[in-house]
């Protein structure tokens, strides 16, 4: 749809909720699920893996692949 209304890009607007942690042992406690931001903030982090305390979801890898595709392509402004 916003390819066909000539829309360039588009922005997400929360790149992490570091108030609600990501807990995959414990999906009681795990606030991220209403979480807006593109990335999980760990509640433990995993040094050899996301050193940063946070670790991508799906919308992040998404937008990674469009910006990436744009890219490509050659996409330009109008």
């Amino acid at each position: 749809m916003l390819e066909a209304e000539g829309v360039d890009t588009a922005l997400w607007f929360s790149f992490a909720g570091y108030e609600v942690r990501h807990r995959p042992r414990d999906p009681a406690r795990d606030l991220d699920v209403s979480s807006y931001g593109l990335v999980a903030v760990l509640d433990e982090v995993n040094g050899a893996r996301y050193p940063t305390g946070w670790g991508p979801k799906a919308a992040f890898d998404a937008l990674a692949e469009l910006y990436e595709s744009r890219v490509a392509t050659g996409a330009q402004r109008r």
